[in-house]
């Protein structure tokens, strides 16, 4: 199988994967989904991965399911391996931002003991240290569970990152920033290097997240400009890569700064644009920035 021929298969299971799990998520059956769109059996191909929808199929699917066409295609989550239901409730948990729960999840449900692949380690012990911080800024305990997540596959002297490898990289600078332990960004800067300039880079919108942590980071140490330019050109990346995930908190972030530095015109141009897409793609949005 070619390059090509591996990439769409996989962009078809995730599809796929993502529009049966919102399914089951509204308490639907196939049936009630191919409701005057299309048959029951091409929707069960199109969950198998079997089947890729036209736009305009794809459209009215997503509408009934009350999800973007992005959020269908994209997968912005990191999932253990044959363990849908725990991955199913953690983007559950993540997209309502219910860190607590997320927390007791992660440590009631023992998966830890039972996990042999060191990537499906990973994963763990990243979400889990994603909650620690977010419910108790705890920047010691939640860096020793990043830099633990990130030794299960780096090697300081390995030709290329994972994705996974690269977002842990850029919670660590955040998390060493916010905690006024590091002030010099060099994950940040070299993390940026990478997604413009490595032509192999395959791409992720989870990359998105580290062009908002650098921006949101440069932000609270008032380098207001340098943080304007981070995330024009997050926009830029993800714009010319049909990127949405993150999209409209780039542009409140914008909004943001361009208050601060009493830019009004601008303000009022990333704010509307904000609105509009925080409408467009159901995309919950970060306001407490400060």
């Amino acid at each position: 199988m070619s390059e090509y021929e591996t990439s769409f298969a996989t962009m078809a299971q995730t599809l796929g994967e993502n529009l049966a799990m919102q399914r089951r998520r509204l308490g639907l059956t196939q049936k009630q989904l191919a409701r005057d769109i299309c048959s029951q059996g091409l929707i069960s191909n199109i969950e198998r991965g079997n089947y890729v929808p036209n736009a305009i199929l794809l459209g009215q699917i997503c509408n009934r399911l009350k999800m973007s066409i992005d959020h269908a295609l994209l997968n912005h989550y990191y999932k253990i391996s044959h363990h849908e239901d725990f991955n199913e409730t953690v983007e559950q948990l993540c997209n309502q931002h219910l860190y607590q729960q997320m927390r007791d999840y992660l440590e009631k449900s023992e998966l830890a003991d039972h996990l042999q692949r060191d990537d499906d380690l990973q994963i763990y012990y990243y979400y889990h240290a994603c909650s620690v911080y977010q419910l108790t800024k705890d920047a010691p305990v939640s860096l020793r569970e990043l830099n633990l997540a990130l030794s299960f596959t780096y090697s300081p002297h390995q030709a290329h990152l994972t994705s996974l490898e690269m977002i842990i990289m850029s919670c660590i600078d955040f998390v060493e920033s916010e905690s006024n332990i590091n002030h010099e960004f060099n994950r940040f800067k070299q993390l940026e290097n990478i997604i413009l300039n490595d032509e192999n880079l395959t791409l992720d919108p989870n990359y998105s997240l580290i062009f908002y942590q650098y921006a949101l980071t440069l932000f609270h140490h008032a380098e207001m400009h340098k943080s304007i330019d981070i995330i024009q050109t997050g926009i830029k990346w993800a714009t010319d890569h049909n990127v949405t995930f993150m999209l409209a908190d780039f542009f409140f972030l914008l909004s943001k700064e361009y208050i601060t530095i009493k830019d009004n015109d601008n303000a009022q141009t990333a704010t509307q644009k904000y609105q509009v897409l925080e409408s467009l793609f159901h995309q919950p949005i970060n306001q407490t920035i400060d």
